[in-house]
């Protein structure tokens, strides 16, 4: 429960807790700590911004059941931009939902934090 100030929005490294967030689509986003541990053990978080109209909810959704293992779908309240990814010290900010930047990132990111651990 700790306050955690990060570097970007959305984080994409830094202080985390001790518990990790479990794989899979929120409706309501995991406190960043959590995400962040996350990320350590190698996830990949496609990021939406919270007020994002439920027909590209469901685009993004079928885009990140398209991913496996170690991926967590999420709203966030403070991002500046409509889509995100971040994998541990990586993020790609969209403007708009492309789903072969998404793959693509997922691709190249996924399991390659710098701890090898489950989610």
């Amino acid at each position: 429960g700790t306050s955690i100030e990060y570097k970007s929005n959305p984080p994409h490294s830094g202080p985390h807790y001790a518990v990790t967030a479990h794989a899979g689509a929120y409706d309501k986003a995991p406190e960043d700590g959590y995400l962040i541990h996350s990320l350590e053990h190698g996830a990949v978080i496609l990021w939406y911004k919270e007020d994002m109209p439920k027909s590209d909810v469901g685009i993004l959704k079928k885009i990140f059941d398209k991913m496996s293992g170690k991926t967590i779908m999420t709203p966030r309240k403070e991002m500046n931009i409509p889509v995100a990814l971040t994998s541990w010290e990586r993020i790609l900010k969209l403007e708009k939902i492309e789903e072969r930047k998404i793959l693509d990132f997922y691709e190249a990111n996924h399991n390659r934090g710098p701890e090898n651990a489950p989610i």
